[in-house]
């Protein structure tokens, strides 16, 4: 009898919030108007979430937003986003899970455009590479900001690796690195390993068969040239996503050493899914991980080998150089 009088007080508080999306007006923001939008999250998340078992209580919590009539308040369609990216960050915190209104992204990037400092190379929004130059002792620096992972931006990559071949040692600044694609790494990688290397491993249940992806490398023709080369990466908590990847990568194998603060804690890809009514979600659906301990790095991060104030890094690194020549 109890759990019948539950059922009942469940049914009538759907009742009433059903009138209540009746009585609304377009202007209150209603969660009615969200309901197509909801259904489309939940059905994004149910087919291609990484971790299977927690959609479906993403899909439960944002089913009670719906009888609770909790977008209610929101004034715009980005108060709305905004509520219920964080309704699914308390049930399971992802970083690259996010929901997004019509024109919102474009917005966000165009932002950061505006943001960004005066680049020193021709083209390097679309490659991903801001800075390529030989400083003092024949030590070679690159700064990346993104792996866009184009073939423009794959062969801009090589032809600074390139022309960085007969250094003494090189320093690969990604600091203000905000993610992309492994193509880009994959380059990078072939110049600095003399075999095939196994480096990171990537993993998705919806890709595959659910089986584990090796990201490996190749020797190329300059690999010869990079044979026993000191190499450095410079990291911040803004280091995040396919910049991890890169981290990870060089510090699974031991191939570079990590100089700054732990990395952002964005170790979930994937990419963005059209939804109803314009918008839009980043859906996490695989990970990234240490190719022996099988660990990632979502919501931690990656340490460096060695921690120093991430400003102070290339001063640190370039110290260290010189003491070793």
């Amino acid at each position: 009898m109890n759990r019948m009088k539950g059922v009942m007080s469940v049914v009538a508080v759907a009742a009433l919030s059903i009138s209540s999306w009746a009585m609304a007006s377009n202007e209150n923001h209603s969660t009615q108007q969200y309901g197509d939008l909801v259904e489309s999250i939940n059905t994004a998340l149910l087919e291609g979430f990484v971790i299977p078992e927690v959609a479906p209580k993403y899909a439960a919590k944002l089913k009670e937003c719906l009888v609770l009539d909790c977008l209610s308040e929101s004034k715009t369609k980005e108060d709305a986003a905004k509520k219920i990216t964080q309704l699914l960050q308390s049930v399971h915190e992802d970083k690259h899970l996010n929901i997004f209104a019509p024109g919102q992204r474009e917005k966000m990037q165009k932002g950061r455009m505006m943001k960004k400092r005066p680049a020193s190379r021709p083209g390097s929004d679309d490659t991903g590479i801001s800075e390529v130059k030989i400083m003092e002792g024949n030590i070679g620096y690159i700064k990346i900001d993104k792996f866009p992972g184009t073939s423009e931006s794959v062969a801009a990559t090589h032809e600074a690796m390139k022309e960085l071949k007969d250094t003494n040692a090189i320093i690969f600044d990604i600091r203000d690195h905000r993610g992309g694609s492994p193509e880009n790494i994959t380059e990078i990688s072939n110049f600095l390993f003399e075999k095939e290397t196994h480096m990171v491993t990537t993993r998705s249940p919806h890709m595959n068969d659910g089986k584990p992806i090796p990201h490996m490398s190749e020797p190329n023709q300059y690999t010869g040239s990079y044979k026993g080369k000191p190499a450095y990466l410079l990291t911040s908590k803004r280091s995040g996503s396919a910049a991890e990847h890169f981290a990870m990568s060089m510090k699974s194998t031991g191939r570079a050493i990590l100089v700054g603060d732990t990395t952002g804690g964005w170790g979930h890809w994937g990419g963005i899914v059209p939804l109803k009514d314009g918008f839009s979600m980043f859906l996490p659906s695989g990970r990234t991980y240490h190719p022996v301990s099988q660990l990632g790095w979502e919501g931690i991060g990656i340490t460096p080998d060695i921690m120093v104030d991430e400003k102070e890094s290339l001063n640190y690194v370039l110290k260290r150089i010189k003491a070793l020549m």
